[in-house]
């Protein structure tokens, strides 16, 4: 089962701080190593307009104890409420989401 976090409010345009995770299984931190991350953000009011931070394009990295980090980036998404989960490819070959929630985007002038 997938834990919860929503992140706080972001203005459009601005640069997002960045954040972190550490997955725990049991108690026990997940081997991330060599995994393949992908965050996929999907608008409520709109879900055609959906949204993907990845490991593969650097915008999401991994290490040893279980740590997953969304990096600090400039994020400039239109104003709405995205839903979101992050799902992990294992080195094993296993898929999991971890992580989902929601991320509430203000101020978009584009």
């Amino acid at each position: 089962m997938a834990s919860t976090y929503n992140f706080p409010n972001h203005e459009s345009g601005d640069t997002f701080p960045g954040v972190t995770f550490t997955i725990l299984v049991n108690g026990i931190a997940e081997n991330l190593i060599g995994s393949v991350v992908t965050a996929s953000f999907k608008m409520q009011t709109n879900p055609n307009i959906i949204k993907y931070l990845t490991s593969t394009a650097g915008q999401i990295t991994v290490a040893a104890g279980g740590i997953c980090v969304i990096v600090e980036q400039l994020i400039s998404w239109p104003d709405g409420t995205y839903n979101y989960e992050i799902k992990f490819v294992l080195a094993t070959g296993k898929v999991k989401t971890y992580i989902t929630g929601t991320f509430e985007i203000t101020n978009f002038n584009g």
